[in-house]
């Protein structure tokens, strides 16, 4: 998304304002035939087989019309060749007085070979004076010419380059496109020495098969690197990705957020924060059609970060909320139907880590499945194998200015508390450290309480008791 700074670098190069009095005096160096006409005002020399020179600039054409201090018409088969670039036309009217000039044809051509860079369109104007440059009727810049393993092409209704203040303009229907991306807006803008791309009206960035879509976009390089690519405004993304399992299956993620920052490192896509309202859904690829897993996180910020071109890590921060859901459609007497089973989970920092499907979240945790709700300061829910860890905050005992978090645990009419908590919740089963737990008005308290199965707990050190108090009056 950098390299369309060149082309407006070529134009500064085409028409520089720098010229000298000297080399703008235009010669007539050769001709097949000319006729010279003396005007009242102004005389005229019709002049076939053209061959003028303008510094070290050849200008070639079948026939050119002279009005002598006004313009040059150069007409069939224009050549203009200099030491930094070539132009090819079927008409170019060079207004002496404006010091300005118009190309037009069926197709205008301009080369840079030291700049490896081609336009074409059908037709151009540059004013030497205020060092205006314009090409409009969609005209076509390749970058990387004649590279076609590297090439950039950038399409557009019109391009504008203001030279003294080195900024470019793309305006209509703008197209940016090279081997693995491409890009759509409106309008362009290019600040050529701050290497900045800004697009507007309706932006939007594919790579692969990954979009990004946004108000307006702003894309930074550095040593005509990408760096960083800020979306503002009604920010999303939608990254389609193949896993590195199966090529054929893809993961899909997609993003939304006030505001998106992608940062790159050697143009491959390193981290990604997302601030505003930011919302991440993920839908890991399978290679069983039947089988469904989505994984939906919002918060205040969201930080996304990238390993090998694949999403690793998601991170939310504050306000953190989501939901992990998985199904499978199943066949039973030859009715088919979808089950499925949510989890859902908040705190106020949560870290999703894809490579080792486990959720962490920290502060505030709280995890519901059915009717199963956890609690806790901190939770770690392993997606893969359906597996719960719970911490309280230990550390908070000592002060009691600060408000404890025991790890509680309630199922049904059923409420277990403790310090640590592993339950699966494929299995229903799981163990509690340090527990406390009311069943059918009566308390139970252990070092370690084992759940087996629905109705039946194992209690290591236990301690069963109708009284509510901390040091009951009568136990077993």
């Amino acid at each position: 998304m950098y390299r369309p700074v060149a082309i407006f670098i070529l134009l500064l190069l085409l028409f520089s304002g720098t010229t000298s009095a000297a080399d703008k005096t235009l010669y007539l160096d050769d001709s097949d035939s000319f006729e010279f006409i003396r005007g009242i005002d102004r005389d005229t020399v019709f002049i076939t087989g053209a061959v003028f020179r303008q510094g070290a600039a050849t200008i070639l054409a079948d026939t050119a019309i002279w009005i002598k201090g006004e313009r040059i018409i150069l007409i069939k088969d224009v050549y203009i060749e200099d030491t930094v670039y070539n132009l090819a036309a079927d008409r170019v009217i060079y207004d002496l007085q404006r010091n300005s000039s118009n190309a037009v044809g069926d197709t205008v051509v301009l080369i840079s070979h030291k700049d490896s860079i081609l336009a074409k369109g059908t037709n151009a104007y540059f004013n030497r004076d205020s060092s205006i440059f314009r090409m409009w009727d969609r005209p076509s810049v390749f970058l990387n010419f004649p590279d076609t393993a590297a090439v950039t092409r950038i399409d557009a209704d019109k391009i504008a380059v203001e030279s003294k203040n080195k900024i470019g303009y793309a305006d209509g229907n703008v197209i940016i496109k090279e081997e693995n991306s491409e890009s759509h807006s409106e309008r362009a803008i290019i600040y050529i020495d701050d290497e900045i791309l800004f697009l507007t009206e309706n932006p939007s960035l594919k790579r692969g098969q990954s979009v990004i879509v946004g108000d307006t976009m702003i894309l930074y390089a550095e040593n005509s690197k990408l760096k960083h690519v800020s979306v503002s405004g009604n920010g999303k993304g939608n990254f389609k990705e193949p896993t590195k399992k199966d090529s054929s299956v893809y993961d899909i993620t997609d993003l939304k957020a006030a505001q998106i920052d992608f940062y790159f490192e050697q143009g491959q896509l390193d981290n990604i924060l997302a601030a505003g309202q930011a919302y991440s859904y993920y839908n890991p690829g399978s290679a069983d059609s039947a089988e469904i897993a989505k994984n939906n996180v919002s918060g205040d910020t969201l930080k996304l970060f990238m390993n090998e071109g694949e999403l690793s890590v998601v991170e939310v921060i504050g306000g953190a909320e989501g939901e992990y859901l998985t199904g499978k459609y199943q066949t039973k007497d030859t009715v088919r139907s979808f089950v499925e089973d949510t989890v859902i989970y908040s705190s106020n920092d949560i870290r999703y880590s894809l490579q080792d499907s486990v959720i962490t979240l920290k502060a505030n945790a709280s995890v519901k499945n059915k009717t199963v709700a956890l609690t806790a300061d901190k939770i770690r829910y392993n997606t893969a194998h359906r597996l719960v860890t719970a911490y309280d905050d230990s550390t908070l005992l000592a002060d009691s200015a600060m408000v404890y978090r025991p790890v509680l645990l309630k199922d049904g009419s059923e409420e277990i508390i403790g310090s640590y908590l592993e339950y699966s919740m494929a299995t229903e089963k799981g163990m509690i450290r340090k527990s406390k737990s009311e069943y059918e008005q009566a308390y139970y308290r252990g070092k370690e309480l084992f759940r087996e199965e629905k109705d039946v707990y194992f209690v290591e050190d236990g301690c069963y008791s109708t009284c509510d108090q901390e040091e009951p009056h009568f136990h077993f």
